[in-house]
């Protein structure tokens, strides 16, 4: 493992920010809040843990608007235990066409 934080080792600019979105599966559907986007991925705020490596289908919702995406839990923060300033949630990397195209292959 490398020696710096997650945060530290992203490459993609995140934008704090407050999304409406849902996300679901074959075995969850909830609506919560992303307050940390990039291109590549995002941070659901929710109590829902997830098991890394699930898939989720997101809609984000803007004003009148939606805008649909895959993506899979890279990191999951449960509400439990946690400790100061911390949050519940989720971290999703979102998923190409190349992604979707080599889980087919397997």
């Amino acid at each position: 493992m490398g020696t710096g934080s997650f945060a530290e080792r992203r490459t993609n600019k995140r934008r704090r920010s407050k999304i409406k979105l849902r996300f679901w599966n074959a075995n969850v559907d909830k609506v919560a809040y992303a307050t940390d986007v990039s291109s590549q991925g995002l941070f659901i705020e929710t109590r829902q843990a997830l098991p890394i490596g699930t898939r989720v289908h997101i809609e984000l919702l803007f004003s009148g608007n939606s805008f649909f995406a895959e993506g899979m839990v890279t990191h999951s923060t449960p509400a439990e235990g946690l400790k100061a300033r911390q949050k519940a949630g989720l971290g999703v990397r979102l998923l190409t066409l190349g992604d979707a195209l080599a889980a087919e292959k397997k």
